[in-house]
């Protein structure tokens, strides 16, 4: 969906305008990851000198597995991006900043939301995912849910390549 912003930048009187909705339609392609919630977001743009800031700020459910024991974690997230907006003909110009994830760049001043909001919701995903605080997880030795039983293996595992250092005396 874009959103067309001509009327606002050419409305000198009108300094902020916020744009709230919800993205239904959002596939990540991902096997293990899945948005179990609409994301929301809330876009504000701001006219600060002559510049276009934007700040959107998402919010949505995922469902992974738990990265200890592999249940399913569901978590909830709120994440928020900050970008100056720029004519895409202004491209060329900035290849030579340093840090473009500052621009976010626009078309005929439209902006296309749905992409944008998608880019967030991917740099948000969390790195780690647990079914509760203080998931057990899985045996190493045999494969049982540490959380729901308990198992005679032995824990103290040594590599093998290290073996030979219990002999040395200090």
């Amino acid at each position: 969906m874009f959103i067309d912003l001509s009327n606002f930048i050419q409305n000198e009187n009108e300094i902020y305008k916020e744009i709230e909705n919800e993205v239904l339609d959002m596939d990540l392609n991902m096997t293990d990851t899945v948005l179990v919630s609409p994301v929301k977001y809330k876009l504000g743009i701001s006219k600060v000198n002559k510049d276009l800031l934007a700040d959107l700020s998402i919010e949505y459910t995922v469902e992974k597995p738990c990265d200890r024991c592999l249940k399913l974690a569901r978590e909830s997230v709120v994440a928020r991006y900050q970008a100056k907006l720029v004519d895409e003909s202004c491209k060329d110009i900035l290849e030579d900043e340093e840090d473009l994830s500052e621009y976010e760049y626009m078309e005929k001043n439209r902006i296309e939301i749905d992409r944008l909001a998608r880019e967030v919701v991917v740099i948000s995903l969390p790195m780690k995912s647990l079914c509760s605080e203080n998931c057990e997880g899985l045996c190493p030795v045999c494969g049982i849910d540490l959380n729901s039983s308990e198992c005679d293996c032995e824990k103290t595992q040594v590599d093998p390549r290290l073996d030979v250092l219990k002999g040395l005396k200090l």
